[in-house]
């Protein structure tokens, strides 16, 4: 993603003249907040020693962050690994104490035609086809801690509870589209032609109809399990039964309705003797 900083001459008598500007890329982990703080970055970067840094910025995040930087036990307390981008911010925060800076954060409101603000934002929107482009990328680490998170070779600087849930949820889902009944959505060549609406399964599973003296709030209860073993495959089927409690079910049983084949999920549904019963 795309970053810039406008530094910018006060009161110059013209529109607050351009002293330097300069843009440039970020890799790993895009995110919008992640650019504003590159930016952030590179700006006290090149900032020199014992100065007072003006930074007008429409991120509210960036500020709240920022000022998690003057703490002088940010990078060695809880709050270090809470913060999104928390390498980039303890790197930021060593930068600050070793040029002894005095960072002032300013909000300035997003899409509201402030000339500089919007100036900035083209740059950053342009910064992946400019010659003068800077990547930022591998920092030196400046957090206090022994052990770094790393993922596939890049550093992880996400909020690593966010992250660890997000890796799951990635998990389960995998595991959702692997089973047999979602097969078929890697035999269609072209993937436009079908499209899972995930909205609407999530509202028929978590649907639960309205009970009175004919059926029972144990009645709903069931239903809602039921709909999630169908879901899942996960029917006490002999065959699952086999696999939890082989103390008790034997290799030989077979389907009580037909007594040739497996009771398996697929063959509950498929069971020539249970076709018209089922449909």
């Amino acid at each position: 993603m795309g970053w810039s900083w406008v530094q910018i001459v006060k009161d110059s008598g013209f529109l607050n003249s351009i002293a330097t500007y300069k843009c440039g890329i970020i890799h790993d982990w895009p995110s919008s907040l992640r650019a504003e703080v590159a930016a952030i970055y590179a700006a006290l970067s090149a900032s020199p020693a014992n100065s007072v840094v003006y930074i007008y910025t429409d991120s509210q995040s960036s500020i709240e962050s920022l000022k998690h930087c003057f703490l002088f036990d940010y990078s060695d307390s809880r709050l270090y690994y809470k913060t999104t981008n928390f390498e980039l911010w303890a790197i930021i925060q060593k930068l600050i104490v070793d040029k002894n800076l005095s960072v002032l954060p300013f909000k300035v409101k997003a899409h509201s035609n402030f000339y500089w603000n919007d100036f900035a934002d083209s740059l950053a929107n342009t910064a992946h086809t400019s010659e003068d482009a800077v990547l930022i990328s591998r920092l030196d680490l400046a957090a206090v801690h022994d052990y770094i998170l790393n993922y596939d070779d890049v550093i992880c600087k996400s909020n690593l509870r966010h992250l660890f849930k997000q890796y799951h949820q990635m998990l389960y889902m995998k595991d959702l589209l692997e089973l047999s009944c979602f097969c078929f959505i890697s035999l269609l060549t072209d993937s436009s032609q079908y499209m899972v609406d995930w909205a609407l399964t999530w509202h028929t599973l978590m649907f639960q109809p309205k009970f009175d003296n004919s059926f029972t709030k144990e009645n709903v209860s069931r239903h809602h399990t039921l709909k999630f073993q169908l879901f899942l495959e996960d029917l006490p089927t002999l065959e699952s039964l086999k696999r939890t409690r082989p103390d008790l079910y034997v290799e030989i049983l077979t389907y009580r309705s037909c007594e040739d084949h497996l009771e398996d999920f697929i063959h509950l549904f498929l069971c020539k003797k249970r076709h018209t019963k089922l449909h």
